[in-house]
């Protein structure tokens, strides 16, 4: 990533999105968060503009689209991430917290991953 490029972090109020959300803006990065809206002061206390991804929809936010999106939730956000990146931007794609529960078996996620 290089400064002043834009990135959206999902679930940017869990442990991982903040670590990322300080390194962002280490790094001079235009920083975006996803989480519900109680959690919106913590993000703007980041330094990132929060996104209440239950009322907004981020996939339409930036006509341009983001630069990066990192996603750590994974399940039906898949899409919605793909859809909120510019047409060359980069999609990381790590943890997968939404997918592992019970019902869910580890080729079934793998397969997940295989298709983005």
């Amino acid at each position: 990533m290089q400064r002043d490029q834009r990135v959206l972090l999902q679930g940017a109020d869990g442990a991982v999105g903040e670590a990322l959300l300080e390194l962002g803006r280490l790094a001079g990065l235009e920083l975006w968060g996803t989480a519900r809206g109680p959690h919106a002061a913590l993000i703007r206390e980041l330094g990132a503009t929060p996104i209440d991804y239950r009322r907004e929809d981020f996939t339409r936010l930036l006509l341009r689209g983001f630069d990066v999106v990192f996603d750590g939730i994974g399940a039906n956000g898949n899409p919605r991430s793909l859809a909120a990146l510019k047409r060359v931007g980069l999609l990381c794609a790590c943890c997968y917290s939404a997918g592992a529960q019970a019902r869910r078996r580890l080729l079934t996620m793998l397969m997940w991953m295989a298709r983005l």
